[in-house]
């Protein structure tokens, strides 16, 4: 697995006792994978070690960034040789793996929890109203549309229901025309 400079200069900071005491590193992990595994009362960043505030920060975004791509390629053994290869001291491996294996179910829960599925349309129906009157409306014949939209996310379907005029109606159908068409030149590169 490879990682970019930042991260690997941020794990060597981690790695020995030169730049962080023991007690340092051990609330950075603590803190970088309870903050991974959803605990909220942990240690904020910036407390941990305030004269080296910016060692920290780029420690602990090194740890996040190396623990959510082991935690995402299921490496669990490869990241005790990735730590022994990179020149972290055993006290410190023992430490990091022994969190690491606390929190790693919370983690992959976390994980598996944090997406943002919008719900699939799976059918559109509308209808063609002519208001003669209205209290809600100043205007006299006007057409007014009534759409649904059918959603189904997670098996559950769900019903998206909103009237428009005439142009917001040609906006919409504008919108989503120009998101087949980004949508078919996307397919056509890969």
């Amino acid at each position: 697995m490879e990682f970019s400079d930042d991260v690997l200069q941020g794990l060597t900071y981690l790695a020995s006792g030169n730049y962080l005491t023991d007690d340092n590193y051990k609330k950075i992990v603590d803190s970088c994978l309870g903050l991974l595994g959803g605990e909220q009362n942990i240690e904020r960043v910036s407390s941990i070690c305030p004269e080296k505030s910016d060692i920290v920060k780029e420690s602990y975004a090194s740890l996040m960034t190396l623990t959510l791509e082991f935690i995402r390629h299921d490496g669990e053994d490869d990241l005790k040789n990735f730590l022994i290869k990179h020149n972290f001291k055993s006290s410190r491996i023992d430490q990091y793996m022994k969190s690491f294996n606390f929190y790693k179910n919370s983690i992959i829960d976390c994980l598996n929890n944090c997406h943002s599925d919008w719900p699939n349309i799976i059918d559109a129906d509308w209808s063609l109203e002519y208001i003669v009157k209205s209290n809600a409306c100043n205007h006299v014949g006007e057409f007014l549309y009534y759409i649904v939209l059918t959603t189904e996310k997670d098996g559950k379907i769900d019903y998206v229901r909103f009237a428009c005029d005439l142009h917001q109606l040609q906006d919409l159908s504008t919108k989503l025309k120009e998101i087949v068409c980004h949508i078919e030149k996307i397919s056509s590169y890969s």
